[in-house]
């Protein structure tokens, strides 16, 4: 703009010197004429002339002609006007060849920017992941196709060449839904944005899910020229959508807890098994970690293996005791294993886990009936074995003595005649615990037997045998049952010789307990 000022100015600057040039021209010659015009004639020549104008009678010229300096400008003024006007339609002109020379400029860099801008344009819709359509606004031809991108081809099989000039409806099929094909129609007759999803067919008749949307394209008159369509294939989405809710249904379908977490170990599914199992709402267990059901029954050894073995990418099996949200305490036999990506690194955990609380503690009363004795809470018989033999190797290994003492009631039969089993059962129990009070907790103390016990007493001299021998006899002896009366003991003690076996050793015990029996009862008898 700079430039076509400067341009203007220089125009009206010479303009200007055009005029005041034609006025100096025009004075000199006045001034020329006024003075000098015909002063130089001789009058013989003037003679003539006179006598012209007295015919024609005009006023002789007696002296020169003299003409005055505003009739000269008067009469030179129309050629300045139109120098002027000359200048002045220069400058115009000057003006407007600059600014149409700037406009052309502008105009062409518009068009530059333009083409840039639809080049951008190309490559975008070229490049584009989106598959992207345009078609006519013909109605009555069905909306031909007039371009695609390569994603669109892609994604139905056809050709560019192959869609050009032919209308979409060739990609509905059996499963198209009709419904939305009518709305489609609808917003197309009206211009209207479309939205919408249904089943399309590729050419080779493969159905594929699609979403897409459709816009009307109008010129400046706002007339509806072209839609525009962009489309995308969801069949894979859907297809993993489908195969999640499958996994999910069968995950819930299960009796079997699942959790899976990430390497956070936040849980990011539960299934229903495990809401039923703990007692918490799903919705409470999301996002949280297993730590939640943690009972407090292992130590830190066992997460420990379990923190190893799972970061070495391997499974982890353990039964748990967890805590339900009532506090209730359950066993879980759990299968904990990493989920590896392609590059073999973890990204989640999924831990799989069957309630076995049932079993354990069926298992754990089994147990507890083969090491302890039901009624007496005292060590069975074939526990009580297998604790004798490890008395009796320690005692030969450390060549410290072991006491056996076999011990049985008196008269037990009759207690059974006489007053019942209930009543025997009581007295039974009775005297099991006297003999736990009596000895001390690294004793052994077994019911043998119907009404007899064994005794062992490691690392015990024969004298202190003896002495707890006595006490025993005496505390049930000083402590009758309210239906029976006076209860008393016979006791046999023997001491573990290096020669000799916990069997051979027992059996001594129990032939002094038979000399007691013999002796009168209520008195401890040695081997």
């Amino acid at each position: 703009m700079m430039n076509v000022m400067r341009s203007g100015l220089l125009a009206a600057i010479l303009c200007l010197l055009g005029v005041f040039a034609s006025f100096s021209v025009a004075a000199r010659e006045a001034e020329t004429l006024t003075i000098g015009m015909f002063a130089d004639r001789p009058a013989a020549i003037l003679e003539p002339v006179h006598q012209a104008m007295v015919s024609a009678r005009v006023a002789p010229v007696d002296e020169p002609l003299v003409v005055s300096w505003s009739e000269f400008i008067r009469t030179h003024a129309v050629a300045s006007t139109l120098w002027g006007l000359l200048a002045l339609s220069v400058l115009i002109a000057g003006l407007w060849i600059a600014l149409g020379h700037r406009r052309l400029r502008d105009a062409h860099a518009r068009l530059a920017l333009k083409n840039e801008e639809l080049a951008l344009l190309r490559k975008g819709f070229e490049h584009s992941w989106s598959s992207i359509v345009i078609t006519d606004a013909n109605p009555e031809t069905g909306y031909l196709v007039e371009t695609a991108n390569p994603a669109f081809c892609a994604m139905t099989g056809y050709s560019l060449d192959e869609l050009r000039g032919h209308s979409l409806k060739r990609l509905q099929g059996p499963d198209t839904d009709p419904e939305v094909i009518e709305r489609l129609r609808q917003c197309l007759r009206e211009g209207r944005y479309f939205d919408g999803t249904t089943v399309n067919y590729r050419k080779d008749g493969k159905p594929y899910t699609v979403r897409w949307n459709i816009s009307p394209v109008r010129d400046e008159q706002g007339r509806i020229t072209h839609f525009v369509s962009m489309q995308q294939d969801l069949s894979a989405r859907i297809e993993a959508e489908r195969m999640r809710d499958l996994l999910a249904s069968a995950f819930n379908a299960t009796s079997d807890s699942v959790i899976i977490t990430d390497t956070r170990q936040r849980i990011l599914f539960a299934n229903q098994a495990l809401a039923e199992l703990t007692g918490y709402p799903l919705e409470e267990v999301l996002g949280k970690t297993p730590a939640l059901f943690s009972s407090g029954k292992h130590d830190a050894g066992f997460y420990a293996r379990l923190r190893d073995l799972l970061g070495s990418g391997k499974d982890f099996q353990a039964t748990f005791v967890n805590r339900r949200a009532d506090g209730s305490l359950y066993y879980s036999a759990q299968s904990i294993s990493p989920i590896l990506n392609d590059k073999g690194g973890v990204t989640h955990y999924v831990s799989v886990g069957k309630d076995v609380t049932k079993q354990v503690e069926s298992e754990q009363k089994w147990r507890q009936e083969a090491v302890e004795d039901k009624l007496t809470g005292l060590h069975t018989r074939r526990h009580g074995e297998e604790l004798a033999k490890k008395s009796a190797l320690r005692a030969h290994a450390l060549a410290t003595p072991l006491a056996v003492i076999v011990c049985d009631i008196d008269h037990f039969k009759r207690v059974n005649d006489s007053f019942g089993h209930a009543a025997g059962d009581r007295v039974l129990a009775a005297v099991a615990h006297s003999l736990r009070q009596a000895v001390r907790s690294a004793d052994v103390v077994i019911r043998w037997g119907g009404e007899e016990f064994v005794i062992l007493l490691d690392n015990c001299p024969q004298a202190a045998a003896v002495d707890l021998a006595e006490r025993i006899r005496r505390q049930v002896e000083a402590q009758p049952d309210a239906e029976v009366g006076t209860v008393t003991l016979s006791l046999g003690l023997a001491m573990l010789r290096l020669d000799e076996t916990i069997e051979q050793s027992i059996a001594r015990a129990d032939a002094a307990l038979y000399q007691s029996k013999h002796g009168g009862r209520n008195r401890v008898s040695l081997a």
